[in-house]
């Protein structure tokens, strides 16, 4: 290298280094800070269940706290994403709020209650629809003494409800009860019955393709065809490690073609026509879960304040997300991704409502 040239490359690569290295950290900086946390809202009570709007636009969550006078009290609130207000639409001091979900086909809400007297034949449960249009209680679907879950059949006017009861019989001996039922989500009546009897099922589901109804009960979960209600198989959790494993969250993938469950020990994915098992760790303790709409990441909740983002195809671990940096330092609770996949959602046991850009 002559004199001539090793100047020209000093001057150079110095002019090269001052612009890249900048551009660089820039897009070093503004990756990071993309994967921050952004406080949405903070209540007093803690968030039980999300769910957004099918445009985006309003996030529905429920919520709990308990008031001065010891009484707890439970409402539905809706989260206009642009503008940030808040606008509750039902509160009860009588009733704990755990499902709410939106229709993908009419302005419709579904929310479960079950109200607890402290005897277990005098339990109540019930699913209030909610017409959005015009802001005013639809329908109320009596669930007897039996506590509710609801998931829209999506493209059809059907709602999915799922059942469960737990006693005692005259020797003082555990029984157990409940049922998963299809009601026209126009109506509230009644179609059809799905389950078995004696089983209580602790939740149900509904594949984005409006063809298959899922609910659990301890380690299984039940398939249906939500058109004909005909048995669909059954996915079974089976033992880990010598401790037999029951299903908490669980969840179609968005091409209704996998499964996916989480408990305390593992997260479990099935191919849902065959019933093969395609995935099972348990590098964490799994809590809540939830597949992005493109369907690439898997978001699941640990016993704490971190969110684990999965390629669950590849097995691979993508990311972190914790609450902390908001000062949270109770467990999440309720988890969601806004429709275009851009934001994902989460509310804990404080009543953080956390939003995250991951894509």
């Amino acid at each position: 290298m002559n004199m001539s040239t090793r100047k020209n490359w000093k001057r150079y690569g110095f002019l090269f280094f001052a612009v890249a290295l900048p551009i660089a950290a820039y897009f070093i900086l503004a990756e990071r800070a993309s994967w921050r946390p952004r406080l949405l809202m903070k209540t007093r009570a803690e968030i039980t269940s999300l769910d957004f709007s099918p445009g985006g636009g309003v996030l529905a969550l429920t919520s709990s706290h308990l008031l001065e006078t010891g009484r707890n009290n439970h409402y539905v609130s809706l989260f206009d994403m642009k503008s940030h207000r808040q606008e509750k639409i039902f509160n009860t001091n009588n009733y704990y709020l755990d499902d709410v979900e939106f229709s993908s086909k009419v302005q419709l809400l579904a929310v479960s209650l079950a109200k607890s007297t402290g005897s277990s034949i005098n339990n109540k449960g019930c699913v209030l629809l909610h017409d959005l249009h015009n802001r005013k209680q639809l329908k109320l679907i009596d669930t007897g003494n039996q506590y509710p879950s609801v998931s829209f059949v999506p493209d059809a006017e059907i709602l999915a409800v799922a059942t469960w009861w737990a006693g005692h019989d005259t020797k003082g001996r555990d029984i157990y009860d409940g049922s998963v039922k299809l009601y026209s989500s126009r109506t509230g009546n009644q179609l059809r019955t799905l389950s078995p009897s004696g089983i209580a099922f602790h939740g149900v589901t509904s594949s984005p393709d409006g063809k298959w109804v899922a609910a659990a009960n301890g380690g299984k979960i039940y398939l249906w065809d939500a058109r004909t209600g005909t048995n669909a198989g059954t996915l079974r959790l089976g033992m880990w490690k010598g401790i037999w494993d029951n299903v908490g969250s669980f969840e179609f993938s968005p091409d209704s073609r996998v499964v996916a469950s989480s408990s305390e020990m593992t997260l479990t994915l099935w191919d849902r026509a065959s019933g093969k098992k395609l995935w099972r760790t348990d590098k964490f303790p799994f809590f809540f879960l939830r597949f992005s709409p493109d369907g690439k990441t898997l978001a699941t909740t640990t016993e704490d304040t971190v969110i684990h983002l999965w390629n669950w195809r590849t097995k691979q671990h993508l990311r972190r997300l914790t609450t902390t940096p908001l000062g949270a330092k109770t467990q999440i609770i309720s988890l969601t991704f806004n429709p275009d996949g851009n934001y994902l959602i989460a509310g804990d046991q404080e009543g953080h409502v956390v939003q995250w850009r991951v894509k």
